[in-house]
């Protein structure tokens, strides 16, 4: 109706009272001049009669050069007030400076009742806000909205926020580990070599040459423990004795390196006894410790980011209903991210976390659909 209103055209009284009374005359001007006495007299109601004519024409075309003009404005005040109480009370509700415009026209005529305006188009103080809805697809299912479900409205990316973190609270190196270990030096450096923390793991055996035995005191007690006892015939025994080492240090010198100098060669020769050497390994092991380390640093990050996240970048939250749908209103201009905090959302065989980046433009609403798309698999980031 409104397209209509503002394409109607009318003549106006003035116009159309003109134009009929042109017709009138120049009709009597023709019957005049048909019944004329005298050529004379006939020739001037003919030419009366084409003026007349004239002018209705040029009423005519008047008419239909003049451009469309609008329907009148017959505002209600009445109504006027009422639209504008009612668009103040839900732009209230929705949060500060939303932008909300009526319009409302009469659906018989297209006249405007009452007009409430909105804030500047342009203008970049305006609040946006972002409707949310969220869905998780099971495997070979159909989605399901996550229902009560809290999401947050964050200034920074949630993975930065774990980066930064963890920038507080910094994990030590393999190698400042290794080095507080109450170990043998020839163990840490072996260790740091080889990149090995973990000395009871079952290929172990793969990485220790005789070289290694040799030259680390813990491998060389463990290939010795490993193949004492009868379990490795003819593997070289030590003849020296700890008392000559200070009553006889020159054949207890000698002894010990003839037991040194067959051990190596009955290992070059036997590379095979090297197996089961990790299994005499597990009281200097420091895996277990390592381990416990990583574990204590990761459940601190859990509970800092969250904290963090809403402490310096929280900038609303909501909770979904029933439908999976949330709304977050009061948003200035800008980006942001929207996150579940590490909390992960189930549904079948899918756990789901999301940080997703969306723009808020001034005085809009952006649309985000959250979904195994732009979603990460809890799975995935556990060991």
């Amino acid at each position: 109706m409104t397209d209509m209103a503002v394409t109607r055209k009318t003549m106006t009284l003035g116009e159309g009272g003109t134009a009929l009374a042109l017709v009138a005359l120049a009709t009597i001007s023709i019957f005049v001049a048909a019944n004329a006495y005298t050529p004379e007299y006939a020739f001037h109601a003919y030419l009366f009669a084409a003026a007349s004519a004239a002018a209705v024409f040029a009423i005519i075309n008047h008419y239909y050069d003049r451009a469309a003009a609008l329907p009148p404005t017959t505002i209600d005040g009445k109504l006027q007030e009422a639209a504008e109480q009612i668009t103040r009370r839900n732009a209230q509700a929705f949060g500060e400076k939303i932008s909300v415009a009526a319009l409302v026209v009469s659906n018989r005529t297209g006249e405007a009742l009452a007009h409430v305006g909105s804030a500047g188009y342009f203008d970049d103080t305006r609040l946006g806000a972002i409707d949310m809805t969220a869905r998780v697809t099971p495997t070979g299912a159909r989605p399901e909205p996550v229902r009560q479900f809290t999401l947050y409205v964050l200034t920074k990316s949630y993975a930065d926020i774990i980066k930064e973190v963890e920038g507080q609270d910094v994990l030590p190196t393999r190698e400042e580990f290794v080095d507080k270990l109450t170990v043998s030096p020839e163990l840490k450096t072996w260790m740091k070599a080889h990149n090995v923390i973990d000395l009871t793991a079952p290929d172990l055996d793969k990485v220790v040459t005789a070289d290694d035995i040799m030259k680390v005191p813990e491998l060389f007690d463990a290939y010795e423990r490993a193949n004492s006892g009868g379990v490795t015939m003819g593997i070289p025994k030590p003849k020296y004795h700890e008392a000559d080492k200070t009553a006889n240090p020159d054949k207890y010198q000698k002894q010990k390196d003839e037991f040194l100098s067959a051990t190596r060669k009955f290992i070059e020769t036997h590379p095979a006894t090297i197996q089961g050497v990790e299994l005499e390994l597990a009281g200097v092991n420091p895996n277990v410790q390592w381990e416990k380390l990583n574990a204590d640093h990761k459940k601190r990050i859990a509970q800092m980011a969250p904290d963090t996240a809403q402490i310096k970048y929280l900038a609303g939250k909501a909770d979904t209903d029933l439908d999976g749908h949330a709304f977050v209103s009061g948003l200035p201009a800008g980006r942001y991210w929207i996150s579940s905090l590490g909390m992960d959302a189930a549904s079948g065989d899918r756990r789901l976390l999301w940080d997703v980046a969306v723009i808020v433009q001034a005085g809009h609403t952006s649309q985000l659909n959250l979904s195994n798309i732009n979603a990460i698999d809890a799975r995935s980031l556990q060991p």
